[in-house]
């Protein structure tokens, strides 16, 4: 057995250091300064500077004024939630080519929020987005407080992009004409929140939207040459994840569910049954999941079938084998850091066909990973190569009518910023 020095006994090992400085700029949308879902209802925010972007620690600041409606206190409004949900569509652009775009995302991080953090951190979210946690209605549901017809407030939240949360500073000042944009496509006011009447002729407008970027400054000639250098040679390449969304509707009767997903390395799958259209109602958290059981909590069934293997081999058929996969996606079994985490209130609440406030965060997902929970390597299932068909088998359930089926394909990206410009590889 060789020997070792451990890292306690190295006194020579220093962490290396780059002349830098951080500051904060705020950029500002190009396309007006108000927004409404029944007015100009898509943000433009051009990101430019010559610094590099954290993206990360970068977020939206806006100013939300519930209008429209009889101006009674009936119409008070609880965000659904947190002020996220006015988020509908995210697409991140460098130049004219699309860097991301996720569709209805809202769902996808209103379901991650619930189902991946302790009571305690959702609790602490929600206040921080102006809204509170709290189940005194005995609807088990997570709501935030009342928000006044005519009231105005200001909210921040960070934003929804693989491409913005990669963990590389984005470089702004090599992308020249290939610019970067964050376009924001608003969700209708009556799916923002749970409304305390009939939320007729409602709407809200976003004011003062400001995209807080935090830049960083290389104060090093040297580094920044380097990079510059790389860049026209082999190009400046870097991994994240994304997902993207395809929306299918189905009924009570159980479905076989085709999901057109074609892509090189597919991590996982997470499908959910959202509220279909025409089924909106005050009083209803509709951004939340439904819970596709019977009145015991049992009586789904589903699995995928990618090309010719079921994906688990036997069907799924309680609500407690749907959560260890969705934690085996996101997690391992052996985590006790919360990091996937779901109560009875969020998990398996209850959904019968008349009773659309009873919702939560339910899910039917898989992992397709050969190496989970590494971004060292790409270990996700080749769908593009040989066009692998990619489906959902679900046994009848308990809906209200026809709803929406909504699957998530999570996967591997490659973004690249060349002399030829900017490409991505999916």
């Amino acid at each position: 057995m060789s020997t070792v020095t451990p890292l306690s006994f190295n006194y020579s090992q220093l962490p290396a250091s780059i002349p830098a400085r951080k500051k904060t700029r705020k950029f500002s949308p190009e396309n007006g300064a108000t927004f409404s879902p029944n007015g100009v209802n898509v943000i433009r925010i051009p990101v430019r500077d010559l610094q590099y972007l954290d993206g990360k620690n970068s977020y939206l600041k806006f100013k939300f004024k519930q209008s429209g409606g009889d101006g009674s206190t009936a119409n008070a409004l609880r965000f659904d939630p947190n002020c996220s949900a006015v988020i509908r569509r995210i697409r991140v652009l460098v130049g004219s080519t699309v860097a991301e775009d996720i569709e209805r995302v809202n769902v996808l991080q209103n379901l991650l929020v619930q189902s991946q953090g302790s009571d305690d951190y959702n609790r602490a979210l929600q206040i921080l987005s102006g809204q509170s946690v709290d189940d005194e209605d005995g609807t088990d549901r997570i709501h935030g407080e009342d928000l006044a017809h005519g009231a105005e407030k200001t909210y921040c939240t960070s934003l929804f992009s693989g491409f913005l949360n990669s963990g590389k500073y984005l470089p702004l000042g090599l992308m020249g004409s290939n610019s970067l944009t964050i376009e924001l496509y608003l969700e209708k006011a009556v799916n923002i929140g749970v409304w305390e009447s009939d939320p007729v002729g409602v709407g809200y407008e976003l004011t003062s939207v400001e995209f807080v970027g935090s830049m960083i400054e290389i104060q090093d000639d040297a580094v920044n040459n380097s990079l510059k250098a790389q860049m026209m040679s082999t190009g400046l390449e870097f991994h994240g994840t994304t997902y993207s969304t395809h929306t299918n509707s189905i009924s009570g009767n159980g479905a076989q569910v085709n999901i057109p997903e074609r892509c090189k390395s597919l991590k996982g799958l997470i499908s959910a049954v959202v509220y279909g259209p025409g089924a909106d109602a005050y009083g209803s958290a509709s951004l939340q999941t439904r819970f596709p059981g019977n009145v015991n909590g049992d009586g789904i069934a589903w699995n995928y079938r990618i090309g010719s293997e079921l994906l688990p081999q036997q069907p799924v058929t309680n609500s407690a084998e749907s959560f260890i996969e969705f934690q085996k996606a996101y997690n391992h079994l052996f985590s006790l850091d919360q990091s996937c985490y779901a109560n009875k209130s969020r998990w398996n609440t209850l959904a019968t066909s008349n009773d659309k406030k009873k919702s939560g965060c339910f899910n039917m997902t898989i992992s397709t990973e050969s190496f989970s929970h590494t971004n060292s390597m790409e270990s996700g299932l080749d769908l593009a190569s040989a066009a692998i068909p990619v489906s959902l088998s679900l046994g009848a359930i308990l809906l209200g009518g026809n709803e929406t089926l909504l699957t998530y394909a999570y996967k591997d990206i490659i973004w690249s910023l060349g002399a030829s410009g900017f490409e991505v590889s999916l």
